[in-house]
Protein backbone atom coordinates (compact mmCIF):
# COMPACT_ATOMS: atom_id res chain seq x y z
CA UNK A 1 0.00 0.00 0.00
CA UNK A 2 -0.54 2.49 -1.55
CA UNK A 3 0.44 0.65 -4.76
CA UNK A 4 3.92 -0.39 -5.82
CA UNK A 5 3.39 -1.59 -9.40
CA UNK A 6 4.30 1.55 -11.30
CA UNK A 7 7.79 2.36 -10.05
CA UNK A 8 11.15 2.39 -11.76
CA UNK A 9 13.34 1.31 -8.85
CA UNK A 10 13.28 -1.58 -6.38
CA UNK A 11 12.73 -0.48 -2.76
CA UNK A 12 15.30 -3.09 -1.70
CA UNK A 13 17.88 -0.79 -3.29
CA UNK A 14 16.45 2.74 -3.16
CA UNK A 15 13.27 4.68 -2.42
CA UNK A 16 10.80 4.51 -5.35
CA UNK A 17 8.75 7.55 -6.34
CA UNK A 18 5.19 7.62 -7.67
CA UNK A 19 4.51 11.00 -9.28
CA UNK A 20 0.81 10.84 -9.99
CA UNK A 21 -2.14 13.05 -9.25
CA UNK A 22 -4.67 12.02 -6.63
CA UNK A 23 -7.16 11.24 -9.40
CA UNK A 24 -4.65 8.92 -11.09
CA UNK A 25 -3.87 7.25 -7.77
CA UNK A 26 -7.57 6.74 -7.07
CA UNK A 27 -8.17 5.18 -10.49
CA UNK A 28 -5.18 2.80 -10.47
CA UNK A 29 -3.05 2.29 -7.34
CA UNK A 30 -5.74 2.80 -4.69
CA UNK A 31 -8.57 1.01 -6.51
CA UNK A 32 -7.78 -2.54 -5.30
CA UNK A 33 -7.31 -1.33 -1.73
CA UNK A 34 -10.55 0.66 -1.81
CA UNK A 35 -12.35 -2.40 -3.20
CA UNK A 36 -10.91 -4.99 -0.79
CA UNK A 37 -10.24 -3.00 2.41
CA UNK A 38 -13.35 -4.35 4.12
CA UNK A 39 -12.36 -7.96 3.32
CA UNK A 40 -8.61 -7.92 3.96
CA UNK A 41 -7.13 -9.09 7.26
CA UNK A 42 -3.81 -7.30 6.82
CA UNK A 43 -2.21 -4.79 4.48
CA UNK A 44 1.52 -4.26 3.98
CA UNK A 45 2.80 -0.77 3.24
CA UNK A 46 5.54 -0.24 0.69
CA UNK A 47 8.65 1.85 1.11
CA UNK A 48 7.88 4.46 -1.52
CA UNK A 49 7.37 8.18 -1.90
CA UNK A 50 3.98 9.43 -3.09
CA UNK A 51 4.25 13.24 -2.91
CA UNK A 52 0.58 13.71 -3.77
CA UNK A 53 -0.31 11.86 -0.54
CA UNK A 54 2.60 13.01 1.63
CA UNK A 55 5.35 15.24 0.22
CA UNK A 56 7.72 14.66 3.17
CA UNK A 57 7.47 11.02 4.25
CA UNK A 58 7.52 7.69 2.50
CA UNK A 59 4.42 5.54 3.00
CA UNK A 60 6.06 3.53 5.79
CA UNK A 61 6.59 6.66 7.88
CA UNK A 62 3.48 8.60 6.87
CA UNK A 63 0.52 9.22 9.18
CA UNK A 64 -1.24 10.87 6.21
CA UNK A 65 -1.01 7.62 4.23
CA UNK A 66 -1.52 5.03 6.98
CA UNK A 67 -3.98 6.63 9.40
CA UNK A 68 -5.66 9.32 7.32
CA UNK A 69 -5.96 7.48 4.00
CA UNK A 70 -5.92 3.77 4.81
CA UNK A 71 -7.65 3.73 8.19
CA UNK A 72 -9.96 6.78 8.01
CA UNK A 73 -10.77 7.24 4.33
CA UNK A 74 -10.68 3.61 3.16
CA UNK A 75 -12.05 2.36 6.52
CA UNK A 76 -9.48 -0.44 6.88
CA UNK A 77 -9.67 -1.94 10.37
CA UNK A 78 -7.24 -4.85 10.06
CA UNK A 79 -3.53 -5.18 10.78
CA UNK A 80 -1.21 -2.75 8.99
CA UNK A 81 2.33 -4.01 8.63
CA UNK A 82 5.50 -2.53 7.20
CA UNK A 83 7.72 -4.01 4.57
CA UNK A 84 11.12 -5.03 5.91
CA UNK A 85 13.26 -2.43 7.63
CA UNK A 86 16.35 -4.20 6.24
CA UNK A 87 15.62 -2.64 2.83
CA UNK A 88 17.75 0.25 1.62
CA UNK A 89 14.70 2.24 0.51
CA UNK A 90 13.64 2.84 4.10
CA UNK A 91 17.08 2.92 5.69
CA UNK A 92 18.22 5.75 3.42
CA UNK A 93 15.29 7.93 4.52
CA UNK A 94 15.82 7.33 8.22
CA UNK A 95 18.11 8.83 10.81
CA UNK A 96 18.27 5.50 12.64
CA UNK A 97 16.44 2.19 12.70
CA UNK A 98 14.98 3.04 16.10
CA UNK A 99 13.60 6.42 15.04
CA UNK A 100 12.24 4.98 11.79
CA UNK A 101 10.40 2.18 13.61
CA UNK A 102 9.03 4.65 16.16
CA UNK A 103 7.81 6.93 13.37
CA UNK A 104 6.25 3.96 11.60
CA UNK A 105 4.36 2.85 14.71
CA UNK A 106 3.29 6.44 15.34
CA UNK A 107 2.01 6.62 11.76
CA UNK A 108 -0.36 3.74 12.49
CA UNK A 109 1.44 0.46 11.81
CA UNK A 110 0.69 -2.53 14.02
CA UNK A 111 3.51 -4.84 12.96
CA UNK A 112 7.11 -4.11 12.01
CA UNK A 113 9.05 -6.50 9.75
CA UNK A 114 12.79 -6.88 10.24
CA UNK A 115 15.25 -8.83 8.15
CA UNK A 116 15.04 -10.58 4.85
CA UNK A 117 18.08 -9.58 2.80
CA UNK A 118 19.57 -13.04 3.07
CA UNK A 119 16.52 -14.32 1.23
CA UNK A 120 17.65 -12.40 -1.85
CA UNK A 121 20.66 -13.96 -3.53
CA UNK A 122 21.85 -10.57 -4.83
CA UNK A 123 21.76 -8.85 -1.43
CA UNK A 124 24.65 -9.38 0.96
CA UNK A 125 24.08 -6.59 3.41
CA UNK A 126 22.36 -5.79 6.58
CA UNK A 127 20.55 -8.39 8.60
CA UNK A 128 19.46 -7.43 12.07
CA UNK A 129 21.07 -9.35 14.90
CA UNK A 130 19.47 -10.41 18.15
CA UNK A 131 21.32 -7.52 19.80
CA UNK A 132 19.82 -5.07 17.27
CA UNK A 133 16.33 -6.37 18.06
CA UNK A 134 16.94 -6.14 21.83
CA UNK A 135 18.18 -2.55 21.41
CA UNK A 136 15.11 -1.69 19.33
CA UNK A 137 12.81 -3.30 21.90
CA UNK A 138 14.37 -1.31 24.76
CA UNK A 139 14.12 1.89 22.71
CA UNK A 140 10.40 1.28 22.11
CA UNK A 141 9.76 0.46 25.78
CA UNK A 142 11.39 3.79 26.68
CA UNK A 143 9.35 5.55 23.98
CA UNK A 144 6.16 4.28 25.63
CA UNK A 145 7.38 5.19 29.13
CA UNK A 146 8.23 8.74 28.04
CA UNK A 147 5.06 9.23 26.00
CA UNK A 148 6.74 9.40 22.60
CA UNK A 149 4.66 6.36 21.65
CA UNK A 150 1.25 6.51 23.34
CA UNK A 151 0.36 3.36 25.24
CA UNK A 152 -3.16 3.58 23.78
CA UNK A 153 -1.71 3.22 20.28
CA UNK A 154 0.21 0.11 21.35
CA UNK A 155 -2.95 -1.30 22.96
CA UNK A 156 -4.94 -0.74 19.74
CA UNK A 157 -2.28 -2.59 17.74
CA UNK A 158 -2.20 -5.47 20.23
CA UNK A 159 -6.01 -5.76 20.01
CA UNK A 160 -5.86 -5.95 16.19
CA UNK A 161 -3.06 -8.53 16.27
CA UNK A 162 -4.86 -10.67 18.86
CA UNK A 163 -8.09 -10.51 16.85
CA UNK A 164 -6.22 -11.70 13.75
CA UNK A 165 -4.62 -14.57 15.68
CA UNK A 166 -8.02 -15.55 17.08
CA UNK A 167 -9.60 -15.49 13.61
CA UNK A 168 -7.10 -18.08 12.40
CA UNK A 169 -7.16 -20.08 15.65
CA UNK A 170 -3.50 -19.40 16.32
CA UNK A 171 -4.04 -19.71 20.06
CA UNK A 172 -5.14 -23.33 19.76
CA UNK A 173 -2.81 -26.06 18.54
CA UNK A 174 -3.96 -27.49 15.22
CA UNK A 175 -6.03 -30.66 15.59
CA UNK A 176 -3.43 -32.78 13.78
CA UNK A 177 -0.65 -31.74 16.16
CA UNK A 178 -2.89 -32.45 19.14
CA UNK A 179 -3.76 -35.90 17.74
CA UNK A 180 -0.07 -36.66 17.16
CA UNK A 181 0.74 -35.57 20.70
CA UNK A 182 -1.98 -37.84 22.09
CA UNK A 183 -0.70 -40.76 19.98
CA UNK A 184 2.81 -40.21 21.28
CA UNK A 185 1.63 -40.19 24.87
CA UNK A 186 -0.28 -43.46 24.30
CA UNK A 187 2.88 -45.21 23.11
Amino acid sequence: FPGNGDVGVDSHESLPLISKTRDELDRVELLPFRTLASEADAILTAHLMVPELDPLNCATLSKAIVEDLLRNELKFNGVVMTDSFAMDGILRQSYSLEEAVLKSLSAGHDLILLGGKQLLSTQNGLEFTLEDVKKLHQFLVEAVKTGRLPEEKVDESVERLLALKAKFALFDPPAQLEAEKNEGEAL
